[in-house]
């Protein structure tokens, strides 16, 4: 036999199902019934919060971790690094000219470079250890955990080129763009600050 149990969540409205295997020869008794009630809730609520959660760290536009979240990481990267030894990178990359694609080509196109730049760098990083962030407007930021100074230059500069390389395409217009970045490193024998590794990278 099989139980459905609808997933109630905020508003009443219905997030999911969740389905419990029964033996033919079972037969739940109350306590068992209010559990499963009790249980049901605590789904939908963990599933409404995720959703909630998911979208509170991702910019919305290009769907890349937002600033507070980087901002969250970073601290968390840096207290580790200070237990545990090793070494962190920090690329921040800035669209060059940017205002001069908005006011030439339209805000929609430069959502549209925005957003297939964002995917650009989804596309060419280290997949599972890379958090990649839109930092704000046209700037984005990504953190390197465990990453030599002399990988993240090759990277900032792999990312450099295949932007330039890039024909970004939206509206019926066709149009290229140039980012230009900055790379930070920092080890176990520093102690700085997210500003400092900021500050470090943008110079």
């Amino acid at each position: 036999q099989c139980l459905c149990l609808p997933l109630i969540g905020a508003s009443f409205r219905v997030v999911g199902l969740a389905t419990i295997e029964i033996h033919e020869a079972h037969r739940l008794s109350f306590l068992e019934q209010q559990q499963l009630k009790i249980l049901s809730t605590v789904l939908a609520i963990s599933l409404d919060n995720a959703r909630l959660f998911s979208r509170i760290i991702h910019d919305s536009l290009t769907n890349l971790y937002t600033r507070r979240f980087y901002e969250i990481r970073i601290e968390e990267e840096l207290a580790k690094l200070k237990r545990n030894g090793g070494c962190l990178c920090v690329i921040l990359l800035d669209l060059d000219h940017f205002k001069k694609v908005n006011d030439y080509f339209g805000h929609l196109m430069g959502d549209e470079v925005l957003r297939q730049f964002g995917s650009l760098l989804q596309d060419h990083n280290r997949k599972g250890s890379t958090l990649v962030s839109r930092y704000g407007g046209e700037e984005f930021i990504l953190l390197l955990p465990d990453a030599r100074i002399e990988e993240a230059v090759a990277l900032a500069d792999r990312i450099r080129t295949l932007c330039a390389d890039y024909s970004f395409e939206g509206n019926g217009q066709k149009l290229h763009v140039t980012v230009s970045g900055g790379v930070a490193f920092t080890d176990a024998t520093e102690s700085l600050t997210p500003q400092d590794l900021f500050q470090r990278s943008d110079t």
